[in-house]
């Protein structure tokens, strides 16, 4: 019985632990570029600069006009677009 009990709580700690390396401090950034009447913009270059590190993150809106920029640094950043 107490053999039991040590291997439920072994498998129980095991399962937390895997649980907490799955998180991430990083985040994301999506959306969707747009003109003044609503239509989606295609192939508009959209930039994320971090403004402590200086790193540029850069990104292609699809043909739908979203984009997305994965696996950002926690950070203040300044967001660009350009066609």
């Amino acid at each position: 019985m107490r053999k039991c009990l040590i291997i439920a709580v072994a498998l129980l700690c095991l399962s937390v632990f895997t649980q907490a390396l799955g998180q991430s401090s990083n985040a994301s950034l999506s959306g969707s570029v747009s003109d003044a009447a609503g239509a989606l913009i295609p192939g508009v270059t959209v930039r994320a600069t971090n403004i402590e590190t200086g790193v540029v993150s850069t990104v292609l809106s699809n043909e739908s006009g979203t984009y997305n920029i994965p696996s950002l640094l926690p950070g203040v950043y300044t967001v660009t677009a350009e066609l």
